[in-house]
This record gives C-alpha cells, structure tokens and sequence, in this order.
C-alpha cells in the first residue's frame, strides 16, 4: 500500500510517499480502505518528538473514514463494504495511508448523508470537545460555559455540544470569526486581542462561570483544561486520563 511515511522524528517537510506492505487485522479488528483522514496538531506534535513505541518509518494519523475491506475473525457486527470512521491512537500505524487496521468496538458506522470527507474530519476535535463538555463537566440545561479559541477545531464542536445541551455559551476568538462563532450559537463573543478584552473577560468571570473550557501546549503536546465550580482538571487529549489540579 501507499502511505506517507515518517523515517525519524522530525518536521512535517520530513515526510515522505512510500510503500509498505498491508497490515492484517487481528482477530478483533477491522482492515478499512481509506478514503478521507484529517490532519490534527497531534500529528505534527508526535512526530516532532517521536515515541518509543514506534518502528520506522512510521505511518502518522489518528482521524479516517474509509470502507471496511475484511473483518477480523472475531468481528460479526460489521462486514465488508461497510462505511465507518474514527479516531485511533498515536502509539499505533496511523490513517496517513491507503489501508488502516483499528480495533472494531471504535468504529462507527458513516450516515448516508454524510461524505467521507466531512466525517473524517469530525473525531479527534469533536470527541475532544464531547469528552470535555459531556463526560468530565456533564454540561447541562441553564450552565454557563466558556470556550476559548471558539473557532477552532475544538472550540468550535464545543459551542455547539454545549448550545446542545441546553448552556449559555461565551466564547473567545478574533474580530475575523466573529460572525462565524455567532452562527456555531455562541451567545457572547469576547474578542481576543481587543482594548476590552481583559475587562470583558472579568465582567464574564463575575457572572459565574460553571464550566471553562481551553486548550492549552506543554512541552509540544496538547492538552485540555476544563474547569467548573468545584474543582479544575487537566489531561492530555490522548490519553484522557485525568489530573486533578485541587
């Protein structure tokens, strides 16, 4: 199969097309036929610095969608033809490539109205955001949630999950992505950058925020912040396990 390949750590000017040979799916897994992936901060990141789990070259990319090809011996809930995306892990061969094995419990199956293209780029920002607002903060009917950075990949499925779930949303983002924020169904915008964006800022805070929600960079990896009243947790986008802060 064609991938794109990583031969050491290194910049994304390092990658290169080669040839590797199918993987086999375990009997657990799925084998897909790629037909969308999407490119996400982690891939750069990870690859900046490597990972001793690796062998090179290495395949980057954790978000694809594709059609499922062969089913392991061990899978009877999908076949082959079946249209599925999702989200892998960063410590195994990525979706930069013609052919991807995933474990089948992480799949879902492509709505009929949705393109390959659209549905690869839902996972990893979308899960960020679901995972945030839903599993750790379970956001809820008349919350007061912030979202920084609302106009990017997370923010912007954050605005909306939380819209969703019935909060109140204010939201950080420049002048340009004002009217795009607006259209995600952010209440407030507070314009990053602006004279007032400090006062407006606290004018927020003192309103009593419940939830916060912003993505943070440590050392080349990304992680999350979510806060709310009672207390403050932070974990990497991958892994989400949680370190409470107090």
């Amino acid at each position: 199969m064609k991938a794109i390949l990583l031969d050491a750590p290194g910049p994304p000017s390092s990658l290169r097309v080669g040839e590797l040979e199918d993987p086999v799916p375990s009997p657990n897994e799925v084998l897909v036929r790629v037909q969308a992936t999407s490119l996400n901060p982690v891939d750069f990141k990870v690859a900046a610095i490597g990972s001793d789990l690796w062998t090179y070259p290495h395949v980057l990319g954790v978000d694809a969608a594709g059609i499922i090809e062969q089913a392991g011996a061990k899978v009877s809930n999908w076949l082959p033809g079946d249209r599925v995306f999702y989200h892998t892990t960063w410590r195994r061969p990525g979706t930069y490539a013609e052919l991807n094995t995933v474990p089948s419990h992480t799949i879902a199956r492509i709505p009929e109205s949705v393109n390959y293209v659209d549905a690869a780029a839902i996972p990893c920002a979308g899960l960020t955001a679901y995972s945030s607002l839903y599993r750790r903060l379970h956001a809820n009917s008349g919350d007061l949630v912030l979202v920084h950075s609302g106009s990017g990949g997370v923010g912007g499925f954050a605005i909306q999950l939380a819209k969703r779930a019935g909060a109140t949303v204010v939201t950080t983002c420049s002048a340009a992505n004002t009217d795009y924020v607006r259209k995600l169904g952010a209440d407030q915008v507070i314009i990053t950058g602006a004279k007032t964006y400090s006062s407006e800022l606290e004018r927020s805070r003192v309103r009593g925020f419940l939830m916060r929600l912003s993505i943070i960079s440590a050392r080349g990896m990304a992680s999350i912040i979510c806060a709310c009243s009672h207390r403050r947790e932070a974990w990497p986008l991958s892994p989400a396990y949680p370190i409470y802060l107090g």
